[in-house]
């Protein structure tokens, strides 16, 4: 399976996306998250301990969200290889993470908690972050 996956971006230009505007900037299916404040990379190894900590703390009783995917790949050549010839071969998948993105969303616990949580995951991440919560839109209309 890998074999086919590094053979498909072998020859292929990867692109550095170009995001106008961010669509994921806004708590909206759990009540707490984490934003990130500047831009940089996720690899898996990073958000794989970003979800141990939220399921070791909550002791898998709350609900949480990975808002974000690796989908890019980052490609290395080899040590003593000489200039040219290509790209190299697929070294691993990562993330750009842009300003404003939400990383994690998490619910069904108590704001307590949910703090510990994402306070944890923090220092885990490569960049700075901030803890944000849903805006609750109610009308003040007389019912």
């Amino acid at each position: 399976m890998i074999n086919n996956i590094q053979n498909s971006f072998s020859f292929k230009k990867i692109y550095k996306k170009k995001i106008k505007n961010i669509k994921f900037n806004s708590v909206k299916l759990g009540i707490v998250g984490i934003r990130a404040l500047e831009s940089g990379r996720l690899t898996p190894k990073q958000l794989e301990s970003i979800r141990r900590i939220v399921v070791r703390l909550t002791k898998r009783a709350g609900k949480f969200w990975l808002r974000v995917f690796v989908d890019q790949p980052l490609l290395k050549k080899s040590k003593g290889s000489r200039m040219g010839k290509g790209a190299g071969n697929l070294n691993l998948w990562v993330m750009d993470l842009k300003v404003g993105q939400i990383i994690l969303e998490i619910s069904a616990i108590t704001i307590k908690l949910a703090k510990k949580i994402v306070f944890s995951a923090k220092g885990k991440l490569p960049v700075n972050s901030e803890f944000v919560f849903k805006k609750m839109n109610y009308i003040n209309a007389k019912i």
